[in-house]
């Protein structure tokens, strides 16, 4: 999300699980909006035949970043994760709106791809003069695993498989960052991929908080590299212990709490 962010920033006219109560919070206004948010955030529901761990962690008290699990009429679930450029209470208000949108669109658009475009285009007004969103939408079948998946201009998501022939997959789909061209654009660059979680294996899709956090001596970046060694390490741990335990690598990586909003999402097939 930095470097996208710095390339906007040249680009400009002149002229905001863990839980939230974790992060020191200092007004009443703040406590409040810290409390809305968690409770939208939180709200996962029960996957038959899955488990599923959600960490969460606004660098200020409430965040850009945002998840949102969706059940639809016919029995698939509808996962989403996304950063919105930038943090805080304007961010937060974004992230609030686009999960919002979603909900709504998940009963209206025919395809993965038009929900997509359709939010696209009902979030461009609301964003700031170079601010952007980067998402990763995936629609599950949790009877048989098939995955539909796509990227808004965010990073790969990741299928971990400890006993599989291939123990990570990395899910890369080319497509624009929301807000940043018109609909029809934005259709145009966006690409459908599909693919399929055995069982044992999970599904994990998480913000640039996590892997771009830097050390404050050698200002390196934990890095993807640094989150699949964690995640390979662990894969047969208890799926909230080994999303716990990369947060907390990621955050000892930093030497304390991270300097952006943090998300880490992730399922297993059982």
């Amino acid at each position: 999300m930095a470097r996208l962010t710095d390339f906007f920033r040249r680009r400009e006219p002149k002229t905001e699980p863990r839980l939230i109560e974790e992060i020191p919070i200092t007004t009443n206004a703040d406590r409040r909006a810290s409390q809305v948010q968690q409770r939208l955030l939180t709200q996962i529901p029960i996957i038959d035949g899955w488990d599923h761990h959600l960490s969460y962690l606004p660098c200020d008290a409430v965040g850009g970043d945002f998840v949102d699990v969706s059940p639809m009429d016919d029995g698939r679930i509808l996962l989403t994760i996304g950063d919105v450029s930038g943090h805080g209470t304007q961010g937060a208000l974004i992230a609030v709106s686009a999960r919002k949108t979603i909900r709504a669109l998940v009963g209206q658009a025919a395809t993965l791809g038009e929900l997509v475009v359709s939010l696209n285009e009902d979030l461009r007004s609301d964003l700031l003069p170079g601010q952007f969103i980067t998402a990763f939408f995936a629609l599950l079948d949790p009877s048989d695993g098939r995955l539909v998946y796509c990227s808004a201009g965010h990073h790969m998501a990741l299928i971990i498989d400890p006993a599989g022939p291939t123990h990570v997959r990395r899910l890369a789909g080319k497509g624009m960052a929301l807000g940043i061209a018109s609909s029809d654009r934005m259709g145009e660059h966006l690409t459908l991929r599909e693919t399929n979680i055995a069982v044992g294996a999970s599904l994990v899709i998480y913000t640039d908080g996590i892997s771009e956090t830097r050390n404050p001596n050698s200002d390196e970046e934990f890095s993807e590299e640094q989150v699949l060694a964690q995640l390979i390490g662990n894969s047969r741990l208890p799926l909230a212990q080994q999303v716990e335990t990369l947060v907390t690598a990621a955050q000892a990586h930093h030497g304390g709490e991270l300097e952006d909003d943090a998300t880490v999402l992730a399922i297993r097939r059982r």
